[in-house]
């Protein structure tokens, strides 16, 4: 019987998942861990592993469906006012250049366009994957010649598989833990309405009950996606339900738990056991599968990844024709060395689109000072905004989540920051919303004893009712403490 290999590559290991087709559900009979480190130079390390896996397995391989969730791949949401597609499209192209990884690489991405609460702009979501990360990995699995035109970037459609009534029936939310980030992901009705990221994993945080660093870091983990979630609740005016989480539970069979008991925390394991599939599987495969379920029953992805295999197959095709056309050439060539007339007529001819050449050479040339101009000026943009992201990645040894942590674990369970910034001169930005001038107060009493903000002041301070309520908005502004971190 022929069987299916669904792989998820990540950067230091390869998740597989053997299953097997009947009517309409997937058997997840046997699943593994191979030790891969994923390096684009390394050419041949995938394809080798690969074939161990099949190898080991004793499999006959029919297809493979293929998912990837590494550093050089993004999914990210990003609100705009209302454009056209011409302008969206260099839009978003932009603000993937300003992630630090995708900085002076080429991409390909995809984006999808949806409505907004405010009709004045929409929700873009969008992914991206290096070009040389995307042209490696194909590459490497069209190796072992087995079939595979199913790509995903995990978790891009998870969503679009939670179809039962508990899934459904209210906005509700899943954590998807990996080694080397958190994707936190708001949803209703098999729609994503909110997406945040944090760059603490597993890698960080296991093993999540040891006493010290890693137990402190799992639970500033845990109060930060808390205050996440109060703050969209607070924003949208809407209650999220339940938090599911997906993660590797062979590593750490009672992660749930933890959370419940020590970083008070409820959270569900997502289980699609009465859902695609008929055995009970570790939560973390349902990765792999995700590209397998919507092969198998023909269902079409919101964000479908078939143009990353487009891309490069339209190049191969490119290839070979024009290989064809030089062989071609060379034989009407030989064929027509004689014909001296049609020599003469395609010498005039040439001679003719040469000075048409010149003409068009000349305009440029008047031209090319605007342009060089305008390119300088892009160039300084661009490099100003890749200053401002490594200055703020570099202001001190912390990262961006450790920092939140610590100010997390500080806040009144009264009070919700909506934005948290820091401009290139040091200067941090604070705004949120409270129900007690006490609770902003306390913060702000935070702040100035923080080591590592200085100088706490409003910036801004209003009172609003909802639903019969007092609602403070305030904006903080503070000073980060670069001589004492240097």
């Amino acid at each position: 019987m022929k069987a299916y290999l669904a792989i998820e590559v990540t950067d230091h290991k390869l998740r597989y998942v053997v299953i097997e087709k009947s009517e309409k559900m997937v058997h997840a009979t046997r699943a593994g861990v191979s030790n891969l480190t994923l390096d684009p130079s390394a050419q041949g390390a995938l394809t080798a592993c690969v074939r161990d896996i099949i190898a080991k397995e004793n499999l006959d391989i029919a297809r493979i469906f293929l998912t990837v969730n590494c550093r050089d791949t993004v999914i990210h949401q990003l609100t705009f006012a209302k454009m056209s597609k011409a302008d969206l499209d260099v839009l978003v192209h932009g603000e993937i250049e300003k992630i630090p990884a995708f900085a002076e690489k080429a991409f390909d991405s995809i984006y999808r366009e949806q409505e907004s609460e405010n009709p004045a702009k929409s929700k873009v979501i969008f992914a991206a994957m290096s070009d040389k990360l995307l042209q490696y990995i194909i590459n490497e699995v069209q190796q072992t010649r087995i079939p595979c035109h199913e790509l995903e970037i995990a978790p891009l459609n998870l969503t679009g598989l939670l179809t039962s009534a508990d899934l459904t029936n209210s906005i509700q939310s899943f954590i998807v833990l990996n080694e080397h980030a958190t994707n936190l992901v708001v949803f209703e009705n098999g729609q994503i309405k909110y997406l945040y990221t944090t760059n603490t994993g597993t890698d960080g945080m296991y093993p999540f009950n040891s006493v010290g660093q890693k137990q402190g870091i799992t639970l500033g983990w845990a109060e930060e996606l808390k205050r996440v979630l109060k703050s969209y609740s607070l924003e949208n005016k809407k209650s999220i339900d339940k938090i599911w989480l997906l993660w590797d539970k062979e590593a750490a069979p009672k992660f749930d738990v933890y959370l419940q008991e020590q970083g008070n925390f409820s959270v569900k394991a997502l289980d699609l056991s009465q859902e695609w599939v008929t055995e009970p599987i570790n939560p973390i495969n349902l990765l792999p599968i995700v590209p397998a379920v919507y092969y198998f029953n023909k269902i079409q992805p919101a964000f479908s990844l078939k143009q990353f295999f487009n891309t490069f197959e339209f190049n191969d095709l490119i290839t070979k024709s024009l290989l064809v056309s030089a062989l071609i050439l060379a034989i009407v060539g030989v064929i027509s060395g004689g014909m001296i007339l049609r020599f003469s007529l395609l010498e005039h001819s040439a001679f003719v689109q040469l000075k048409d050449t010149q003409k068009k050479i000349a305009i440029l040339q008047e031209k090319s000072p605007e342009i060089i101009d305008l390119k300088n000026q892009y160039d300084e943009s661009r490099q100003q905004l890749l200053f401002q992201a490594t200055y703020v990645k570099l202001l001190n040894r912390m990262s961006w989540s450790e920092v939140l942590s610590e100010v997390a674990s500080e806040l009144p369970e009264e009070l919700s920051l909506t934005s948290f910034k820091v401009d290139d001169s040091g200067e941090v930005t604070f705004t949120g919303e409270a129900f007690t001038m006490g609770s902003i107060a306390h913060l702000l009493r935070q702040v100035n004893s923080s080591v590592i903000l200085k100088n706490g002041k409003f910036n801004y301070l209003s009172e609003e009712v909802v639903k019969n309520k007092k609602v403070f908005r305030f904006g903080i502004l503070a000073d980060l403490r670069l001589d004492d971190q240097s």
